[in-house]
């Protein structure tokens, strides 16, 4: 047996090579294959290593920048809402901030920049309330400039209070005041009567008609500056003062107040003559007939009417009426005063000259073409017509008178004023009678003598009555005879009247005309039947 050398291995067998090898080539192939996965594997670590940073960083910068967004907006936001808020609040503010301003403005004497403004904010919707209180204080310092026309302009537009009244008051009177320093003693007579017991309006009345008759003396018509004296209650006490104030110099004045109607002693002496003036108008006849345009009424001694012509509008209408002591006609409507002092009217209530139901205390009537008048107790005047606002202020009132398109009133017992500015007076003292008819108008004084502001108006002397229409005039002489007088023509006419005129009416196409017994006679026009009336007894 052979020893085997030390340290050599036994060589294998071939199988123990074969099996070797089958095992050697297994663990080579187990050993690739595991490197091969490493490699893979630490390739997929390199991989999942290197994306993984990149996204990391793109999300990283992505979160970054949605946070400084955030950041910005969260810082920008509370900002912006504040500034929202803010001008929201502004928003509000400013009207009320722009009336303080306004306020501010008109206080301080900038009316043109406060009416500027003012406008502005009515243009934006500014509640007119708020406006009408800044309005109230521009038409307040409007006045303290003596602007009174601008200041009536706005008070016209704004609702009633207290303060607007005295607005409204001062600024007439600041114009009343204006037509006196401007030597318009009349404009202004007329202005303060009609402020009645505001301020001093009562004794600058006074001064006017005061000034009215020196002005009239100054003239040469010694007679009619004497009349309006006399006819001035308070003149004694206030004619030295404004004889001062109207002459045009210290000589003038002294040589007035020597004059025995520019002396207060003198004056109340005088005074007995109103007596003999009151008693003339009492007894003057008038209210028995009426003309309309196409239609007449009568009023018989009964207190019964009768009524011929035109009945369209159902003017003639009067057949139940009873207990009436005046009648008036209008162009298309008859009024009727009744003994308990209320008023009938029937015809054309177009304009509202028929809503005569509630009147009350009424001593005498008047009616224009589309108007309807009221004489009151009082010696105010209501109308229920268009006229209504242009007598509201007649207080004193003794005679009222209405025609086409005017009304007119004797005052006091020297005062006459006309709604048309064309039909007003310049010598109404002592007037026993009143006529008016649109510019025109007329009266008889107490002389007898015919007055009238028509410059081509007849020469009448002798008179006791007249009435003017469109075309011309009627009137009644003392002896009683009827006259017409023609603006076309411009002359005089007598009317064939049988007995004794005493009343007469005339319209813008007929006259009528009633006599002493009773009997009624007409001239003119007659289409409609409105002259049918010779068969009257009234």
């Amino acid at each position: 047996m052979q020893r085997k050398k030390a340290g050599s291995a036994a060589r294998p067998t071939a199988p123990d090579r074969s099996r070797r090898g089958t095992a050697a080539s297994g663990i080579n192939r187990s050993s690739a294959r595991r490197a091969s996965g490493r490699v893979a594997s630490e390739k997929r670590k390199a991989a999942q290593r290197g994306r993984p940073r990149t996204q990391l960083r793109r999300s990283q910068s992505r979160s970054m920048r949605t946070g400084e967004a955030a950041s910005i907006i969260r810082a920008s936001l509370l900002p912006a809402l504040v500034l929202v808020l803010a001008l929201g609040v502004l928003a509000m503010l400013m009207p009320q901030l722009r009336l303080s301003r306004a306020r501010t403005l008109v206080r301080s004497g900038s009316l043109d920049a406060a009416e500027n403004l003012i406008n502005v904010l009515e243009s934006e919707g500014t509640p007119e309330a708020r406006i009408d209180s800044v309005r109230l204080e521009l038409a307040e310092q409007h006045v303290r400039a003596g602007d009174y026309d601008y200041a009536l302009t706005l008070a016209a537009d704004l609702p009633a209070s207290d303060r607007l009244t005295e607005v409204t008051l001062a600024s007439r009177y600041g114009l009343a005041q204006d037509r006196f320093d401007a030597h318009d003693y009349e404009g202004a007579a007329q202005r303060f009567y009609q402020l009645a017991d505001y301020r001093d309006s009562a004794q600058r009345y006074v001064d006017c008609r005061c000034a009215m008759a020196v002005a009239v003396y100054l003239t040469g018509d010694e007679e009619a500056a004497r009349s309006a004296l006399l006819a001035v209650e308070g003149a004694p006490e206030r004619i030295a003062e404004v004889v001062r104030q109207v002459a045009e110099s210290d000589a003038q004045a002294e040589q007035l107040l020597s004059q025995r109607m520019f002396n207060g002693e003198g004056l109340v002496q005088l005074k007995q003559e109103l007596a003999e003036l009151s008693a003339a108008r009492a007894s003057v006849v008038a209210g028995r007939v009426a003309a309309g345009y196409r239609h007449t009424v009568g009023l018989k001694s009964d207190g019964t009417v009768l009524a011929a012509g035109n009945n369209t509008f159902g003017q003639c209408e009067v057949e139940s009426w009873q207990d009436i002591i005046q009648v008036a006609a209008g162009a298309k409507h008859t009024l009727g005063l009744r003994t308990d002092g209320t008023v009938a009217a029937t015809g054309d209530n177009t304009y509202g000259q028929c809503d005569v139901s509630g009147w009350t205390g009424i001593t005498a009537i008047a009616a224009s073409a589309y108007g309807s008048f009221g004489l009151r107790q009082d010696g105010t005047v209501v109308s229920s017509s268009r006229y209504a606002e242009l007598v509201s202020g007649w207080h004193g009132v003794t005679m009222i008178a209405a025609g086409s398109y005017s009304a007119g009133c004797l005052y006091g017992a020297d005062g006459m004023l006309c709604t048309h500015r064309g039909g007003q007076l310049s010598a109404s003292a002592g007037l026993v009678c009143l006529t008016v008819c649109g510019p025109m108008s007329a009266g008889i004084n107490a002389e007898g003598r015919l007055i009238s502001s028509y410059s081509d108006a007849p020469e009448w002397t002798g008179m006791r009555y007249v009435a003017a229409g469109e075309n011309g005039l009627v009137g009644v002489t003392d002896d009683g005879r009827a006259l017409s007088y023609s603006f076309r023509e411009k002359r005089t006419t007598e009317l064939a009247v049988e007995g004794t005129a005493l009343e007469a009416a005339i319209s813008g196409t007929h006259i009528v005309v009633m006599n002493a017994d009773g009997r009624v006679f007409a001239f003119g026009l007659d289409d409609e039947g409105q002259c049918d009336v010779s068969d009257w007894r009234l």
